[in-house]
């Protein structure tokens, strides 16, 4: 588990390293095509481990609320909600580190907990926390590449 928990923290600071100095116009740019912005994509990579391993256990997350989650959830567009506007970049790319060095700490008591389980959209059945910890770590490649995408196209325009 060092290993997964190791490889997550290396690849969000890397993503914090691409947008951690955008403007709010970059951060909300929502190019043609897409469904979300840099910012939704960056709350949503915060909710979803939370989802993944407090929601699925039962437990509320420590560091974000249920309302977070819930606006930044799987099928959520910065159109439906203001809450994710109220994080500045400077706030969720603390999360980003955070909320996995939290999930870290507090993974011997949440492996032991009922899990509930969850299928992903691309078809990924998670059966035990471990599982959804491995997922988050590919869930967060696709969302790299998705602010890499958008990141490139405000650029160009």
């Amino acid at each position: 588990m060092e290993a997964l928990f190791s490889t997550c923290l290396t690849f969000r600071e890397a993503l914090i390293k691409k947008v951690g100095n955008l403007d709010d116009d970059a951060l909300d740019f929502i190019p043609e095509g897409f469904n979300n912005s840099i910012r939704w994509n960056l709350a949503h990579l915060v909710a979803t481990p939370c989802l993944l391993t407090y929601r699925m256990t039962g437990q509320e997350p420590p560091l974000i609320s249920g309302d977070f989650i819930d606006s930044a959830k799987k099928g959520t567009n910065p159109n439906d909600f203001s809450l994710i506007e109220d994080f500045g970049i400077k706030h969720l790319c603390e999360l980003l580190i955070e909320v996995p060095k939290q999930i870290q700490r507090d993974y011997p008591d949440l492996k032991d907990l009922e899990f509930k389980p969850y299928e992903t959209s691309t078809g990924f059945m998670m059966k035990n926390i471990d599982q959804a910890i491995a997922y988050s770590n590919i869930h967060d490649g696709i969302h790299f590449g998705t602010v890499s995408a958008i990141k490139t196209l405000f650029d160009q325009s």
